[in-house]
C-alpha cells in the first residue's frame, strides 16, 4: 500500500486522484499510526521549507519517517516533499530537514537567466539513471512552480 504523507502542506487529492486513475491503492497518512499500513511513502508538498518541518514535527511524523527510510522502504518526494529529504532548508531560515538527502535547499541565483519564481514547461538534463525515470523519453516535457532546489552533497545520486 502506497501512503500519502498528510502534514497539511501537500497536494493530497492530486496524487490520490492520479494513483487512483492508475489502479493503485493508496492510503492518506494522517497519524503516526498509519505508517504500519503502508509499503511505500509519497511526501508531497506546496509551501515554505519551515512551516512544512514545524507541521511534521507537531504531528510527530520525524521518527515514523526516519524509521521508515532506515527500513529500506522507498520514499518519493514530489516537490516540497523532495526538498524536505534534505539535510537542511533555507526558506525562510536555515532548518534541519528530513536528513535522507545529504545536502541543502537553497533559492535559485538572480544570476541564472531565469525569471523566479520559475513557472512553466521545461526539460530534465539527466546526470544518471534512475529507476523512477525508466520508461520516460528524454524529450518529455515537466511542469515546475518553484525558487529553490536540492544542492546534494553527492552529485552521484542525481538522475
Amino acid at each position: 500500500m502506497i501512503g500519502l504523507l498528510d502534514y497539511g502542506m501537500g497536494n493530497l487529492s492530486s496524487v490520490s486522484n492520479a494513483l487512483e486513475y492508475l489502479g493503485i491503492d493508496n492510503l492518506i497518512v494522517n497519524t503516526p499510526e498509519a505508517f504500519s499500513d503502508i509499503s511505500r511513502l509519497i511526501i508531497p508538498g506546496v509551501g515554505s521549507y519551515s512551516k512544512a518541518m514545524d507541521n511534521i514535527n507537531t504531528n510527530q511524523y520525524l521518527k515514523e519517517i526516519k524509521d521508515f527510510e532506515a527500513s529500506g522502504k522507498p520514499i518519493l518526494g514530489i516537490c516540497l516533499g523532495m526538498q524536505l529529504l534534505s539535510f537542511i532548508g533555507t526558506e525562510p531560515c536555515r532548518v534541519k530537514g528530513l536528513e535522507v538527502i545529504n545536502g541543502e535547499v537553497t533559492i535559485f541565483p538572480q544570476n541564472i537567466g531565469i525569471r523566479i519564481p520559475h513557472v512553466g514547461w521545461n526539460g530534465i538534463n539527466l546526470v544518471n539513471e534512475h529507476p523512477i525515470l525508466e520508461g520516460v523519453k528524454l524529450s518529455a516535457d515537466f511542469y515546475f512552480v518553484h525558487s529553490y532546489y536540492v544542492i546534494p552533497e553527492d552529485k552521484n545520486i542525481l538522475p
